[in-house]
């Protein structure tokens, strides 16, 4: 961390708070506040800064980075605790990011009193999804929530709000739970629907908090680009990406560690990288229709190790 000297700190900071309040070019601003992240101030002043940053400002990025530093720099802090923790709550009934939403939830999670734990059973009882608030019932019923810390209740909290956000953006969306994690997915179900919301171009990048999804099924939509971030996917087992507008296949797909099926057939696929032979427990890859795909040689690799590669 580059922390600022005794010198020039307080020179420092109001000029970067200077920027923050009263620049018309986010870019500048969202660089200052960067700044300041990287600073390690932990002053009162400062505090009150960022807290109002939160509350107030209107770019998500920059509320975003505020619950960052104050997660960073004061939660450790027992006698700010109490402020942080009613910023935090008002933050929560009053934030429209999804991103900062679940970062707020998170760091919620990270402050050890009854409070936070009250304000998270309170939230997760009061569930506005009927499957989830089914599935938080049962989960009730098989384990004791009294051993769940408040982390694991955030958590919790999160995946009910990445839910209910797909629903919102996506309208038919299936998926399953295991022991409070989201394992599957599917967004296939637009293709039979005249629901057009439901069809997906760009994957949200909310789902890269999912770090315990098995299956993603995204047949029928209109993705064109597989996003950097579904290599944090590394659980993930089964990925279907089939009948899309995909042209091309990242190398970071070999990050998938775990994954076993891919389907990637009925797309404009017209190579793929050499990196997917790294694929090391990939059982099936289906390339088919993709008019100008030729067979490669970590293809034939592939093949030679057992893969079943239909093209």
């Amino acid at each position: 961390m580059n922390t600022f000297s005794e010198e020039d700190t307080q020179d420092k900071i109001n000029q970067l708070q200077a920027i923050i309040n009263n620049s018309d070019n986010e870019t500048q601003r969202i660089k200052s506040i960067q700044l300041l992240k990287e600073g390690g101030i932990k002053n009162f002043n400062y505090f009150k800064f960022v807290e109002n940053l939160l509350i107030s400002d209107a770019n998500s990025i920059i509320r975003n980075l505020a619950v960052e530093i104050i997660k960073n720099n004061f939660l450790k802090d027992n006698y700010k605790s109490i402020k942080i923790f009613k910023a935090l709550c008002w933050a929560y009934e009053n934030e429209c990011s999804i991103e900062c939403l679940l970062n707020i939830i998170s760091t919620i999670g990270e402050i050890d009193s009854s409070l936070s734990r009250d304000f998270l059973l309170t939230k997760l009882n009061n569930i506005e999804i009927f499957e989830f608030n089914n599935y938080i019932t049962k989960l009730k019923q098989n384990y004791d929530f009294k051993t769940f810390n408040n982390k694991k209740l955030a958590y919790l909290l999160k995946n009910y709000h990445i839910v209910k956000n797909f629903i919102h953006n996506f309208e038919l969306v299936s998926y399953r739970f295991q022991n409070g994690d989201i394992i599957e997915l599917d967004f296939s179900f637009a293709y039979n629907n005249d629901f057009t919301n439901s069809i997906i171009k760009t994957l949200p990048k909310i789902m890269n908090h999912l770090k315990d999804l098995q299956s993603l099924n995204l047949k029928y939509n209109k993705l064109e680009n597989i996003p950097r971030f579904i290599k944090y996917l590394t659980s993930l087992r089964f990925l279907n990406l089939s009948n899309n507008n995909i042209k091309k296949i990242p190398s970071f797909i070999s990050k998938l560690s775990s994954l076993e099926y891919l389907d990637l057939s009925w797309n404009n696929i017209q190579c793929i990288p050499e990196e997917i032979e790294r694929l090391k427990n990939i059982k099936t890859l289906n390339l088919q229709h993709n008019r100008n795909l030729s067979f490669t040689m970590s293809l034939f690799k592939l093949q030679k190790r057992g893969v079943k590669v239909n093209i």
